[in-house]
């Protein structure tokens, strides 16, 4: 086998990589790029052209939101992954198209050149051929694909998120995808292999450990913060798996301390949809049908732009949970424009915020930046709280690293440099650091 690369090496984004079997060519997720816009309008590679089936390990957008792209150019093989993993992947691929289409059609407004209009990658026709392709697989259950073993088990991370084991002949190599916390609220522990030749390991936080803060005490903080001011606490989060964190824990907290309530405000189509996946595969997470009673009965989904309307005009003390997650799109720009001005608000940052993007800017201490065009300048406060991340730290990373039996490399993948060489360094002399397009035989 032979590996290769074409995202997620040397940065947490654009998970793409290609595994060469004796039987055909695999693509092991296809994700968008996030922050940097210009790596998914490159010409595709001609290698990309080559695959023959694609594996999904979950359906985050920097996992999955490059597969239209892939089939607009020709692929028509099979897509495997679980359940949850195809419907979530199919919201976020439409949900991708028409941002894609609202932004080019912004960017053409003053542009009169056919040859210079922008034009988005892919559109909802393609979405629609590449839902086709889909094939459902369950966790813990060996399938075959042109005689290659395939085996999804679960990651954590978010719903129906896996690991993979692919086994050609004699070599065996396990991708971990995104895992998850081995204590998430939310999600089950995720679950290692007994045996592998190679592993590709994700590092987001292979530099840290995300200690003992509570995600639920940071929330009730930041509440208390925002009821004293009488202001609104603004929440970017990510549409699956964090927007859901949030609100369990909000409504928690409502439970045990009244005095603490305000009005929450769900402002994100696709957050909402999730939120029904979630309860339609509730084999897939720790959560009961009483949580969801919880979570209805505490927050209102806005479903019209008559409630958008509304809602802008709102000065009650409140909290608005909405996507995207690192502010780069969605409702988060426009969230962000609306209440800028106020002392009284607070923004809570509580994901990862990529290179490049918005929300990055903000964690790193900026203040005046453009949205959607305008000028902004934002006066409450920011919350960074740490305590959401639902990726392995170090020490979860290397225990399902060091469960595996029989690694004689290890390929680290989906970290900034920082992670990445700390992990080299833990892991020895069988870890290497992921170049892209690079070629990596599997011995």
């Amino acid at each position: 086998m032979e590996l290769i690369s074409f995202g997620a090496a040397q940065t947490v984004t654009g998970s793409k990589h290609l595994l060469k079997t004796s039987k055909g060519t695999l693509l092991i997720d296809c994700g968008l790029y996030q922050g940097n816009k210009k790596e998914n309008s490159k010409i595709l590679d001609p290698e990309l052209t080559e695959v023959d089936a694609v594996i999904l390990t979950h359906g985050h957008l920097d996992h999955t939101g490059y597969l239209p792209k892939l089939v607009k150019h020709g692929f028509n093989g099979p897509i495997f992954a679980t359940a949850p993993t195809i419907e979530i992947a199919k919201l976020i691929m439409a949900d991708n198209a028409k941002i894609q289409a609202s932004e080019a059609r912004s960017k053409n407004k003053h542009e009169v050149k056919e040859s210079r209009k922008a034009k988005p990658l892919y559109d909802l026709n393609d979405v629609s051929k590449t839902s086709a392709l889909f094939q459902q697989r369950d966790w813990d259950q060996v399938f075959q694909w042109n005689g290659v073993e395939i085996l999804f088990q679960c990651a954590g991370h978010i719903l129906g998120a896996s690991s993979v084991k692919i086994k050609d002949g004699e070599s065996s190599i396990v991708f971990s995808g995104d895992l998850g916390r081995s204590s998430d609220s939310i999600m089950f522990a995720p679950k290692s292999f007994h045996n592998a030749t190679a592993a590709v390991i994700e590092c987001t936080y292979g530099d840290r450990l995300h200690g003992e803060v509570s995600a639920k005490a940071d929330l009730e903080a930041a509440i208390k913060k925002v009821k004293s001011k009488e202001g609104t606490l603004l929440i970017p989060a990510f549409s699956v798996a964090r927007s859901q964190n949030v609100l369990f824990y909000l409504s928690q907290i409502f439970r045990e301390h009244p005095h603490l309530k305000l009005p929450v405000y769900v402002d994100s189509p696709l957050t909402t949809e999730v939120t029904k996946l979630y309860e339609r595969f509730g084999d897939y997470h720790k959560l009961a049908a009483s949580d969801f009673a919880h979570i209805h009965k505490d927050a209102q989904f806005i479903e019209y732009k008559s409630q958008r309307e509304s809602l802008d005009k709102n000065e009650e003390s409140k909290i608005i949970v909405t996507a995207s997650g690192m502010m780069t799109g969605g409702l988060a720009p426009h969230y962000l424009k609306i209440l800028s001005e106020s002392k009284s608000n607070t923004l809570m940052i509580v994901g990862y915020q990529a290179e490049g993007t918005l929300g990055r800017e903000i964690v790193d201490g900026i203040r005046d930046f453009f949205v959607e065009d305008t000028s902004v300048t934002w006066n409450g406060d920011v919350y960074i709280s740490k305590a959401f991340s639902s990726h392995a730290d170090q020490k979860e990373l290397l225990d399902w690293l060091d469960h595996i039996k029989g690694i004689k490399q290890v390929f680290l993948v989906h970290g900034e440099e920082s992670s990445l060489i700390k992990m080299q360094q833990l892991v020895g002399e069988k870890a290497k650091i992921v170049i892209e397009k690079s070629s990596y035989p599997i011995n």
